[in-house]
């Protein structure tokens, strides 16, 4: 058996790093930009923003018998609108993961 490595095979070294470096981290944040770095990459920022929604109208409206009545806008109005912005983020999730890739 030979002990020389194989010309074909490049030598795993210090001067070819393994794994993620700071290169690597600063050209994904820059490919991302500002609202990258809030929603996620393009691939995730629907499925993210579309949770984001469901939750913020879940809490919304387990929040909502807390305010006081308004005569211009009653509760139940309130509940009806953040049920169908939930149900709409929902109805999007679904679509959106159903779908054959």
């Amino acid at each position: 058996m030979n002990d020389q490595p194989s010309p074909d095979v490049p030598p795993i070294g210090p001067s070819q790093p393994i794994g993620v470096t700071e290169n690597d981290i600063r050209q994904r944040s820059q490919e991302l930009g500002i609202l990258g770095k809030l929603f996620g990459s393009r691939d995730h920022a629907p499925i993210n923003i579309a949770g984001g929604l469901m939750v913020l109208g879940i809490v919304a409206m387990v929040l909502v018998p807390m305010l006081p009545e308004s005569a211009n806008f009653s509760k139940g109005d309130l509940e009806k609108t953040l049920g169908s912005i939930v149900f709409a983020a929902l109805t999007f999730l679904g679509g959106y993961l159903g779908r054959a890739r």
